[in-house]
Protein backbone atom coordinates (compact mmCIF):
# COMPACT_ATOMS: atom_id res chain seq x y z
CA UNK A 1 0.00 0.00 0.00
CA UNK A 2 1.45 3.39 -0.99
CA UNK A 3 1.17 6.33 1.35
CA UNK A 4 1.17 9.96 0.25
CA UNK A 5 2.23 12.82 2.55
CA UNK A 6 -0.59 14.16 4.67
CA UNK A 7 -1.91 17.52 3.45
CA UNK A 8 -1.99 18.66 7.08
CA UNK A 9 1.79 18.19 7.43
CA UNK A 10 2.51 19.88 4.10
CA UNK A 11 0.38 22.89 5.13
CA UNK A 12 1.96 23.01 8.61
CA UNK A 13 5.44 22.96 7.09
CA UNK A 14 4.58 25.77 4.65
CA UNK A 15 3.07 27.89 7.44
CA UNK A 16 6.16 27.26 9.60
CA UNK A 17 8.52 28.33 6.82
CA UNK A 18 6.46 31.49 6.19
CA UNK A 19 6.41 32.37 9.91
CA UNK A 20 10.15 31.75 10.24
CA UNK A 21 10.87 33.98 7.25
CA UNK A 22 8.62 36.73 8.70
CA UNK A 23 10.48 36.84 12.03
CA UNK A 24 12.83 39.80 12.08
CA UNK A 25 15.68 40.33 14.47
CA UNK A 26 15.20 43.74 16.10
CA UNK A 27 17.51 46.46 14.82
CA UNK A 28 20.48 46.81 17.12
CA UNK A 29 20.19 43.26 18.52
CA UNK A 30 23.67 42.17 19.58
CA UNK A 31 23.94 38.37 20.00
CA UNK A 32 27.18 38.73 21.97
CA UNK A 33 25.31 40.81 24.54
CA UNK A 34 22.44 38.30 25.05
CA UNK A 35 23.84 34.89 24.07
CA UNK A 36 26.90 32.83 24.88
CA UNK A 37 28.47 29.85 23.16
CA UNK A 38 27.96 26.71 25.25
CA UNK A 39 30.20 24.48 23.12
CA UNK A 40 29.49 21.39 21.08
CA UNK A 41 27.61 18.26 22.02
CA UNK A 42 27.88 14.58 21.13
CA UNK A 43 25.16 12.13 22.20
CA UNK A 44 24.69 8.40 21.84
CA UNK A 45 20.96 7.53 21.72
CA UNK A 46 19.53 4.06 22.21
CA UNK A 47 16.42 2.01 22.83
CA UNK A 48 17.23 -1.70 22.91
CA UNK A 49 13.58 -2.79 23.16
CA UNK A 50 12.50 -1.14 19.87
CA UNK A 51 15.88 -1.31 18.13
CA UNK A 52 16.50 2.44 17.84
CA UNK A 53 20.23 3.29 17.84
CA UNK A 54 21.94 6.48 16.79
CA UNK A 55 24.10 9.49 17.56
CA UNK A 56 23.83 13.24 17.31
CA UNK A 57 26.25 16.15 17.01
CA UNK A 58 25.23 19.66 17.98
CA UNK A 59 26.16 23.21 18.78
CA UNK A 60 24.87 24.73 22.02
CA UNK A 61 23.92 28.28 23.03
CA UNK A 62 22.86 29.75 26.38
CA UNK A 63 20.93 32.94 27.08
CA UNK A 64 23.05 35.09 29.41
CA UNK A 65 21.70 35.37 32.93
CA UNK A 66 18.90 32.85 32.34
CA UNK A 67 18.56 29.06 32.72
CA UNK A 68 17.75 28.64 28.99
CA UNK A 69 19.94 26.40 26.86
CA UNK A 70 19.52 25.32 23.23
CA UNK A 71 21.13 22.59 21.15
CA UNK A 72 20.85 22.64 17.35
CA UNK A 73 21.80 19.15 16.21
CA UNK A 74 22.15 16.74 13.34
CA UNK A 75 21.57 13.04 13.91
CA UNK A 76 21.85 9.69 12.21
CA UNK A 77 20.00 6.65 13.52
CA UNK A 78 18.60 3.27 12.65
CA UNK A 79 15.01 2.51 13.58
CA UNK A 80 13.97 -1.15 13.47
CA UNK A 81 10.34 -0.17 14.24
CA UNK A 82 10.19 1.14 10.67
CA UNK A 83 13.20 -0.83 9.35
CA UNK A 84 14.91 2.35 8.17
CA UNK A 85 18.09 4.40 8.34
CA UNK A 86 17.44 8.11 9.01
CA UNK A 87 19.36 11.35 9.23
CA UNK A 88 17.80 14.35 10.90
CA UNK A 89 18.12 18.00 11.78
CA UNK A 90 16.55 19.41 14.94
CA UNK A 91 16.62 21.62 18.00
CA UNK A 92 16.12 21.09 21.72
CA UNK A 93 15.46 23.93 24.19
CA UNK A 94 16.10 23.18 27.86
CA UNK A 95 15.47 24.77 31.22
CA UNK A 96 18.75 24.06 32.97
CA UNK A 97 20.25 25.88 35.95
CA UNK A 98 23.80 27.18 35.83
CA UNK A 99 25.35 24.87 38.39
CA UNK A 100 28.00 22.15 38.44
CA UNK A 101 25.30 19.45 38.70
CA UNK A 102 22.32 20.65 36.65
CA UNK A 103 19.05 18.70 36.34
CA UNK A 104 17.11 19.75 33.23
CA UNK A 105 13.89 19.38 31.25
CA UNK A 106 13.57 20.16 27.58
CA UNK A 107 11.40 20.03 24.47
CA UNK A 108 12.25 20.03 20.81
CA UNK A 109 11.60 18.80 17.35
CA UNK A 110 13.30 17.43 14.26
CA UNK A 111 12.83 16.47 10.65
CA UNK A 112 14.07 12.95 9.91
CA UNK A 113 14.90 11.96 6.33
CA UNK A 114 14.45 8.30 5.35
CA UNK A 115 17.52 7.04 3.49
CA UNK A 116 16.90 3.36 2.85
CA UNK A 117 15.24 0.24 4.14
CA UNK A 118 17.59 -1.79 6.28
CA UNK A 119 18.95 -4.62 4.16
CA UNK A 120 17.97 -3.10 0.78
CA UNK A 121 19.70 -0.82 -1.68
CA UNK A 122 16.90 1.77 -1.95
CA UNK A 123 18.15 5.30 -1.30
CA UNK A 124 15.74 8.25 -0.89
CA UNK A 125 12.54 6.25 -1.01
CA UNK A 126 9.99 7.45 -3.56
CA UNK A 127 6.22 7.19 -3.95
CA UNK A 128 6.51 3.50 -4.97
CA UNK A 129 8.16 2.64 -1.67
CA UNK A 130 6.48 0.40 0.90
CA UNK A 131 4.25 2.03 3.51
CA UNK A 132 6.89 1.69 6.24
CA UNK A 133 9.87 3.97 6.48
CA UNK A 134 8.99 7.43 5.23
CA UNK A 135 10.58 10.76 6.15
CA UNK A 136 8.76 12.41 9.06
CA UNK A 137 8.69 15.24 11.58
CA UNK A 138 8.99 14.47 15.27
CA UNK A 139 8.57 16.22 18.61
CA UNK A 140 10.32 15.20 21.80
CA UNK A 141 10.40 15.89 25.53
CA UNK A 142 13.33 15.02 27.75
CA UNK A 143 14.64 15.14 31.30
CA UNK A 144 18.08 14.41 32.70
CA UNK A 145 21.12 15.68 34.52
CA UNK A 146 24.32 17.34 33.31
CA UNK A 147 27.58 17.46 35.27
CA UNK A 148 30.02 20.20 34.30
CA UNK A 149 33.65 19.12 34.25
CA UNK A 150 36.49 21.64 33.99
CA UNK A 151 34.61 24.57 32.41
CA UNK A 152 31.20 25.56 31.01
CA UNK A 153 31.74 23.68 27.74
CA UNK A 154 33.00 20.32 29.01
CA UNK A 155 30.30 18.12 30.48
CA UNK A 156 28.82 14.67 30.86
CA UNK A 157 25.05 14.12 30.77
CA UNK A 158 22.47 11.36 30.95
CA UNK A 159 18.86 11.83 29.90
CA UNK A 160 15.64 10.11 28.88
CA UNK A 161 13.68 11.30 25.84
CA UNK A 162 10.25 10.42 24.50
CA UNK A 163 9.71 11.04 20.78
CA UNK A 164 6.35 11.47 19.05
CA UNK A 165 6.46 10.72 15.33
CA UNK A 166 4.25 12.21 12.60
CA UNK A 167 4.57 8.87 10.82
CA UNK A 168 1.29 7.02 10.37
CA UNK A 169 2.99 3.92 11.77
CA UNK A 170 3.17 3.41 15.53
CA UNK A 171 6.74 4.76 15.70
CA UNK A 172 6.67 6.76 18.96
CA UNK A 173 9.52 5.62 21.21
CA UNK A 174 11.65 6.20 24.30
CA UNK A 175 15.40 6.83 24.08
CA UNK A 176 18.17 6.89 26.64
CA UNK A 177 20.88 9.43 25.85
CA UNK A 178 24.46 9.62 27.07
CA UNK A 179 26.27 12.78 26.07
CA UNK A 180 29.44 14.77 26.38
CA UNK A 181 30.73 18.18 25.43
CA UNK A 182 34.06 18.51 23.69
CA UNK A 183 34.71 22.08 24.85
CA UNK A 184 34.68 23.62 21.37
Amino acid sequence: MNRKPSHMWICATCVGVLLASAIRVPAGYDPERHEENAGGSFNVLLNTEDGVYGMSFGTCTRIKGMPIHSDIFTTIFQNKIEEMLYSGLGITVRLMPRSRVAPFVGVGGSYNLAWSSLGTGNVFLDSDAPEKGQSYMAAHAEAGVRVLLSDKKQFFEVFGRYTWSSSELDADHWLVGIGTGAGW
